[in-house]
């Protein structure tokens, strides 16, 4: 906690935290009924992860919007989780001490700070937390279970074994905690392989039977449950992923630049174990890796691989930890290839530990045989903490905020596509257009023709004025992804706002023809519609982007006009109320519902939503001139007029104003 108390003075980066929460609505909402319902009903950002969902829910009814929150839990998560590393080994293996310095390693490596500084990895604290305690549990059963090793051939299935096992309650808190994990993150799927590992060692069940096979099938069949989930945890994750579009194609990476990628990843993972530097977010993937790098690897791999085989009995802990290190990651290494980076420091949260306890018991067993004192064993691993400790703090400074993160990254890698995006849109939010400008074309020195890039370019160029530019960017994006709708949307906007508004309707229909579940475009598309008099077909457009986005604010205010124009008002007042009541404090959306109230006569409640809104707005013209017009009719015409002097001193040359304050000044009839 004391390493990592500097996260506290962290930004949210936008790289997934815009998705994930910032930009979330169902998240920025907190935790609410219809927010349990989306978390488990959808796939939202390429992922099934529902517990993951309701937890940045959770922060934002707890601390609000803010990013300080967030850190705080992660941060609390993650020494928990150190904390459960320990008292797991410990009870696994009644060694402390190697126990305790496995335990340090976890929470202060430098590795781990992705991991725990984006708010977006809250998936792999959270769902760690579970995987330890499902360990936990499972230890503590397979510490009392009473297996049955010699069941003679007529015995019923139903045996002593069985129904210790499945009636065990240490038994079916594990398969609960594994379960919970499962919907934080679905790569705790290895689980069930791992305590087949740690059936080996530490637990030592399958030398306990000298029967063999069937004692080994016991072991086997009660992992049946968990495999079960696990089971149905991968083919959600793979359908999910792959309707979103995550998963690559073997055209796209064949089998043979996988296979590369994995064994020169390990390879990396365990440098970066020992020497942390250099780390980034994220490591772009080349595609293709020179053939004696990939030789290399490979070859380390197999002999640290034949190194462990060869001392299974001598030092089992090696064989453990190494297969515990190469199994967590397979899931992850790129033979499924998701996304395009070619390795995460995030992985190694829980595979690291793997080495971890190789390094700790070599240690202590070379220290005795040594015979070296204790004291020195505990300046020694101190000394480590400590210099691991200090590589953390400097790498949390890489972890301020978007600007920091990605010049670093760039910093320590070549061609990163993905950071020269993510710090040009930094730039680009920060009105740096120059420098954003920079980042967008250096990431097309790696993808020339990348359509995402050549639309960001556009878009700088039509927020310059540069019309010409942004239109001949925004053609060069459409026709380097024809399944891109962004290049049509944004040349809807630049057509409307230069006045030509058949040229966008045309741009918005295409936008729409590729992709029909964009509702900013179905409500652009509309708006345009409407002030054309196409009534009807701009209400179809609203209620179409209402349907996606059913908290797309802007949209209800605009179909309660339309509405109003056909002159559905009760569905039109609720389309505005419904508008309101998602963003209350907009004082613009209270305007507007003021307005409508206005025009049928409701004029109290018109009054009331005015007055709202010059609360929210003080200095806006249109919320006093509305709520001077409300007063009058009303008949608290000296109210009335103080407010409509306050909008005529916001626009002293509006005559609309200046009617209705001479209108207070008649005595009435």
């Amino acid at each position: 906690m004391a390493v990592f108390w500097p996260l506290k003075n962290c930004e949210f980066v936008n790289y997934d935290d815009p998705e994930y929460v910032t930009s979330n609505d169902w998240i920025q909402r907190g935790l609410t009924l219809d927010g349990v319902i989306w978390a488990f009903g959808n796939a939202w950002s390429d992922n099934w992860h529902p517990l993951t969902w309701l937890s940045h829910m959770l922060d934002v009814s707890l601390f609000g919007s803010g990013a300080t929150g967030p850190h705080l839990v992660n941060l609390l998560f993650h020494g928990c989780n150190a904390a459960l590393v320990f008292l797991v080994l410990e009870q696994m293996t009644s060694s402390r001490w190697p126990s305790a310095f496995v335990a340090g390693l976890f929470a202060v490596h430098p590795l781990h700070v992705e991991s725990v500084a984006w708010i977006s990895e809250r998936k792999d604290v959270l769902s760690s937390f579970f995987f330890l305690l499902s360990l936990w549990w499972y230890i503590r059963y397979a510490r009392t279970a009473a297996v049955v090793t010699d069941t003679p051939p007529s015995t019923p299935p139903r045996s002593n074994w069985w129904r210790a096992t499945f009636r065990s309650r240490l038994y079916w808190l594990a398969i609960l905690f594994f379960a919970l994990g499962l919907l934080c993150k679905p790569m705790l799927v290895t689980l069930p392989f791992l305590f087949l590992l740690l059936d080996y060692w530490p637990l030592n069940r399958i030398a306990e039977f000298p029967s063999g096979r069937r004692s080994f099938i016991n072991l086997i069949l009660e992992k049946v449950p968990f495999l079960a989930l696990a089971g149905i945890s991968c083919v959600v994750t793979l359908i999910v992923q792959k309707e979103g579009g995550a998963v690559h194609s073997l055209v796209t990476l064949p089998v043979s630049g996988r296979l590369a990628n994995a064994g020169i990843s390990y390879a990396r993972y365990l440098g970066k174990m020992i020497w942390p530097v250099n780390l980034a977010l994220p490591y772009p993937h080349p595609g293709h890796w020179p053939s004696h790098q990939s030789f290399a690897a490979a070859l380390l791999v197999a002999c640290l691989s034949w190194a462990a085989w060869l001392n299974r009995k001598r030092a089992p802990f090696v064989l453990a930890g190494w297969l515990w290190f190469l199994g967590m990651l397979v899931p992850v290494i790129g033979l499924v290839q998701v996304g395009m980076q070619a390795m995460a420091d995030r992985y190694t949260y829980l595979p690291a530990l793997g080495i971890f306890i190789i390094i700790a018991w070599t240690g202590a067993r070379a220290w005795r045989a040594l015979g070296l004192p204790a004291w020195l064993a505990a300046l020694v691993a101190t000394s480590v903490l400590l210099v691991l400790a200090a590589r953390t703090r400097d790498q949390l400074r890489v972890w301020q905020n978007s600007e920091t993160l990605f010049r670093h990254t760039l910093l320590v890698t070549s061609r990163n596509y993905d950071a020269s995006i993510n710090l040009g849109s930094f730039f680009d939010d920060e009105n740096r257009l120059d420098e954003a400008l920079e980042q967008y074309q250096q990431a097309m020195r790696s993808y020339p023709n990348d359509a995402v890039a050549l639309n960001k370019i556009g878009s700088i160029f039509a927020r310059k004025n540069d019309n010409e530019r942004a239109i001949e960017y925004y053609r060069r994006a459409a026709l380097a992804n024809p399944a891109f709708s962004d290049p049509h949307s944004n040349l809807g906007v630049l057509f409307k706002k230069q006045g030509q508004p058949e040229l966008a309707i045309t741009e918005y229909r295409e936008a729409l023809r590729i992709s029909s579940g964009n509702p900013e475009a179905h409500n652009n598309l509309a708006n345009l519609l409407f002030s054309q008099g196409q009534v009807q077909e701009a209400v179809s457009h609203y209620r179409r982007a209402v349907a996606i986005f059913p908290r797309f604010a802007a949209a209800l205010n605009n179909l309660a006009w339309a509405l109003a124009q056909q002159g559905n008002y009760p569905e039109a007042v609720a389309s505005c109320e419904r508008a309101v009541n998602i963003k209350p404090q907009d004082a613009s959306l209270r305007e507007s519902f003021g307005e409508l109230l206005l025009q049928l006569g409701r004029n109290d409640e018109a009054r009331q939503q005015y007055a709202k809104a010059v609360e929210l707005a003080p200095n806006s013209f249109d919320a006093r001139l509305g709520l001077g017009r409300a007063l009058a009719r009303l008949g608290q015409r000296p109210l009335a007029a103080n407010q409509l002097r306050e909008a005529l001193r916001l626009k002293p040359e509006d005559a609309e104003a200046r009617k209705e304050l001479e209108a207070c000044a008649t005595p009435a009839p």
